[in-house]
C-alpha cells in the first residue's frame, strides 16, 4: 500500500474525531478529543511510520527464523539446553544479521518519508525531508535543499556505519558465549 494511503487511513482513525478519540471519549478515558494529529510530539508519524514499516521488518525476520535448521535446535536441546537457551545461544545469534539488515532497511525508508510526515507530522519543526522540500519549492534556495539531502545520506551512511559496528561487537560477545554450552 502507498505511504499517502496508509498516511491517511490511519489519519482517519487517530484524527481529532477519529476512531480513537471517539472510543476513549465514550468510556471516559479523556473529556475532549486528544490532538494526536500534527502534535508536537510526532505522535501520529510514529503509529504510522510504525504501522507501515512492521510487516516489512516481521517478513525479513521470519525469514531468518525460519531459515535456522530444525536440527541444530534439536542438538542443543539434547545436549540439555533449555528454551531460554536454545534462544540465547542459538536464535539470537543466527538472527542478528537479518535484524541489523530489517533494521537499516526500515531506517532508511523511515527517514527519507516523505508523505507521512506531509500528512501527519508535527507542525513545528519541520522533518528533514519536508524541509528540503519547503527550501526548493516555496523559497527557491535550491542549494539549501541540496545540501539538506546530502546531509541525509551523509546521516544515513553514519547509521548505517555505527549501527554495523554495533552488529558486529553484539554479534562478537554472543559468539564469545556460545562456548559455555
Amino acid at each position: 500500500m502507498p505511504a499517502l494511503v496508509g498516511s491517511f487511513l490511519i489519519i482517519n482513525i487517530i484524527d481529532y474525531h477519529g476512531i480513537v478519540n471517539v472510543f476513549l471519549m465514550w468510556i471516559g478515558v479523556v473529556s475532549e478529543p486528544l490532538r494526536l494529529r500534527n502534535d508536537d510530539a510526532g505522535i501520529g508519524v510514529i503509529v504510522i511510520q510504525v504501522w507501515k514499516n512492521l510487516p516489512f521488518q516481521l517478513t525479513i525476520m521470519y525469514a531468518a527464523l525460519e531459515g535456522i535448521r530444525s536440527d541444530i535446535k534439536d542438538a542443543a536441546r539434547n545436549l540439555g539446553a533449555s528454551g531460554f537457551g536454545v534462544l540465547r545461544h542459538i536464535i539470537i545469534p543466527l538472527t542478528i544479521p537479518s535484524a541489523l539488515v530489517a533494521v537499516i532497511f526500515v531506517f532508511i525508508r523511515a527517514f527519507n518519508d516523505f508523505a507521512i510526515t506531509s500528512t501527519a507530522g508535527p507542525l513545528y519543526p519541520n522533518s528533514v525531508s519536508n524541509f528540503m522540500r519547503l527550501q526548493a519549492n516555496t523559497y527557491y534556495n535550491w542549494g539549501a535543499s541540496a545540501c539538506v539531502g546530502c546531509a541525509m545520506v551523509v546521516a544515513a551512511i553514519l547509521f548505517v556505519t555505527a549501527y554495523t559496528m554495533l552488529g558486529k561487537q553484539l554479534e562478537r560477545l554472543t559468539s564469545s558465549s556460545k562456548e559455555i554450552f
